[in-house]
């Protein structure tokens, strides 16, 4: 997308928080986002009004930002928002678009000054775009998880799959002073190697994270991605993975590895499994990455359909895990285990799996976590794993004096001999 005008701002350190709730006002859709390891973020808004569900296209003259829920037949379920409007390092870029967005602009514009004008250095009230029509978010008890888990178990060892990945939630009520701008800035400051994400949508909602797990970063020439399972706290001293968690991470590489087969990608430089830290959590990575050489975009989108989901959120095999899923989880994922991230800018796109991630309703939020099963699966370990995870978020969910209570288990228990090394 063409470029017709760029505006140098004041530098003004809130002038995102402002930018944000222009677009919650006039209803339009935001992404903000921080790349792992950048210290700044980016932002756009989508002047339009309707973000559609869209195939999904990888194509490096068009720039955007891509959302997409974890069941995505056919690549045909994702949103994607135009950068009509792009904030970076202290400058407004506006797009050359149809003649409309330009009102559309004029208003946006108008909202925006006149919010900046009359703050005098006072925050913006916040709030957050809410699902018009809330799917299932239903939870469930530590027994009825542990029954899912060891009913999972018996479907393995009856060879049903190889592996599949159960997830469930937990919905906690929001502070009367939270602030989903403050929880993107404190997931920055406390994942300084995660992608970090605020997404807005009047069609969806308001999904919040801050993900360890790269889908696939294409560059001008290149294209990497990487299999991701096996967790643990960084407060191990001893970080030793055991033989469960090396095969259910190489069951994820053995996945990867036949994507590139199949789709004619030679060539592929494999590094790992090595253990890399995000926040207070350790994970076991591998690492692949090959040279395009020439590759034709269409052939890249079915690469990145077929990867999609992976056995580090879905199973293997995928259809008979998928169809597992489905019939197993009392809630419906919507974008948990998805993926998103921006595209085409700078002459690549930089996709993430949807994990480590909140839903704002209106008066709370939705937690989501799972875990990967296999033959070897302890159904409280698989528990307890859960519990950290949400611990991964909920430490930043609430920062009040009554709110840091909030941890679901001890420090103590985080680090004994009993936590899931996965």
């Amino acid at each position: 997308m063409q470029i017709d005008q760029e505006v140098v701002l004041s530098g003004r350190p809130d002038f995102l928080r402002y930018f944000y709730r222009t677009a919650i006002i006039q209803r339009l859709a935001i992404a903000i986002w921080r790349s792992p390891g950048q210290r700044s973020p980016q932002a756009l808004v989508d002047l339009s009004g309707r973000c559609q569900l869209r195939p999904i296209c990888l194509q490096p003259e068009r720039s955007g930002f891509v959302i997409s829920p974890f069941i995505n037949f056919g690549g045909e379920r994702g949103y994607f928002l135009s950068p009509h409007i792009f904030w970076r390092a202290g400058r407004l870029r506006y797009a050359n678009d149809e003649i409309v967005l330009s009102r559309g602009r004029a208003d946006f514009d108008s909202c925006l000054q006149e919010l900046l004008h009359s703050a005098n250095g006072k925050s913006a009230d916040l709030g957050w775009h809410v699902p018009p029509s809330p799917k299932n978010n239903a939870a469930v008890n530590k027994e009825t998880y542990l029954k899912m888990i060891a009913d999972a178990v018996a479907g393995i060892k009856q060879s049903h799959f190889k592996k599949v990945v159960l997830s469930r939630t937990l919905e906690r009520p929001l502070p009367t002073s939270f602030d989903v701008v403050d929880l993107f800035d404190r997931l920055c400051e406390g994942f300084p190697g995660a992608f970090v994400s605020l997404v807005a949508l009047p069609e969806i909602g308001t999904w919040v994270g801050a993900t360890p797990e790269l889908h696939l970063t294409m560059g001008a020439d290149r294209l990497r991605t990487v299999a991701l399972a096996g967790t643990m706290p960084a407060s191990r001293i001893d970080v030793v993975w055991g033989a469960k968690e090396l095969d259910e991470q190489a069951i994820v590489s053995e996945y990867i590895r036949a994507c590139f087969q199949r789709h004619n990608l030679n060539n592929v430089d494999e590094r790992g499994p090595e253990t890399v830290r995000v926040g207070d959590l350790l994970h076991l990575q591998t690492t692949f990455s090959t040279n395009l050489g020439g590759q034709n975009f269409t052939a890249l989108n079915r690469f990145l359909l077929d990867l999609h989901p992976t056995p580090a959120v879905c199973g293997l095999p995928k259809e008979a895990a998928l169809r597992y899923i489905q019939k197993t989880e009392p809630h419906d994922r919507e974008f948990y285990s998805g993926f998103l991230g921006p595209v085409g800018f700078d002459g690549g796109s930089h996709l993430f799996v949807n994990l480590r991630c909140l839903q704002l309703l209106s008066a709370s939020a939705v937690l989501y976590a799972g875990v990967g099963v296999t033959k070897d699966s302890d159904p409280e370990k698989e528990w307890l794993e859960t519990q950290l995870k949400f611990n991964a978020l909920l430490k930043f969910l609430d920062v009040s004096e009554e709110g840091r209570d909030v941890a679901l288990f001890s420090p103590a228990e985080a680090m004994s001999e009993e936590m899931p090394r996965r």
